[in-house]
């Protein structure tokens, strides 16, 4: 059986987005979305209807998109504590969309 992927409006807590050119994993899915920035592993609520989505991913995982992160993106990148003894799993995790400011909000 082919499994299909379920087109999603918007992304899911681990899911990767880029905001402004920026990567970043959300973490929750309350609004705003709290956002962990892989650069740096700081922290950030934004509210993602004042952002216009520009590309949506269908089933793309960090590996795939591998060379769109750094090094320490792809350090920082949360799959959960079995990547301790899996390190593999931060490579499986999905990679949503791109996301810019909209101007007109």
């Amino acid at each position: 059986m082919i499994e299909r992927f379920r087109e999603r409006r918007n992304p899911e807590p681990l899911d990767i987005i880029q905001v402004d050119g920026r990567w970043g994993q959300v973490k929750g899915n309350s609004q705003p979305t709290t956002i962990k920035w892989l650069d740096d592993n700081s922290f950030e609520n934004i509210d993602l209807g004042k952002y216009r989505k520009i590309e949506q991913f269908s089933g793309i995982t960090v590996k795939k998109m591998r060379d769109e992160f750094t090094e320490t993106e792809l350090e920082n990148v949360w799959w959960g504590s079995e990547q301790e003894k899996h390190p593999h799993l931060k490579l499986l995790v999905t990679v949503f969309g791109r996301y810019v400011k909209d101007p007109t909000k």
